[in-house]
């Protein structure tokens, strides 16, 4: 594997699962067990219960662009050779949003646009959530 130049996400206890399912191949969110909430980005607590530790949910990973911007400035080194690249908010079908990237490129860019997740292994340990375009 290349070395990997962009910055890493750092793993906590909050989000081990997340980056386990990830590299499992499986997208994961937090939920609560009594009211069936999903919460994302994880958390040590529930937001409403706290000391009530989260349970985790395997999501579709399917889900609709809700915006985006392009990226022209150069803040990390490892981007250099992306500019301009993308940064999208997804809605998946379960209700959360994430934050990522479209693989398709900026010109498939649309709002509404019916994606689902792509896992990329970027680094040893290290597998990283990216959205593709899918025929809605």
């Amino acid at each position: 594997m290349q070395t990997y130049s962009k910055p890493l996400p750092k793993r906590t206890k909050a989000n081990a699962e997340f980056f386990d399912g990830l590299a499992r191949g499986e997208l994961m969110a937090q939920v609560d067990q009594q009211t069936g909430e999903l919460h994302f980005p994880p958390a040590l607590y529930y937001p409403q219960r706290l000391g009530e530790k989260p349970s985790w949910s395997k999501l579709s990973g399917r889900g609709r662009i809700w915006s985006w911007i392009i990226m022209h400035q150069k803040y990390f080194e490892g981007f250099a050779n992306e500019l301009p690249y993308n940064v999208i908010m997804v809605e998946l079908d379960e209700g959360v949003t994430m934050m990522s990237t479209l693989v398709d490129g900026n010109a498939a860019l649309e709002v509404n646009a019916p994606v689902e997740v792509v896992f990329d292994t970027v680094a040893d340990g290290v597998t990283l959530p990216k959205f593709k375009r899918v025929k809605g």
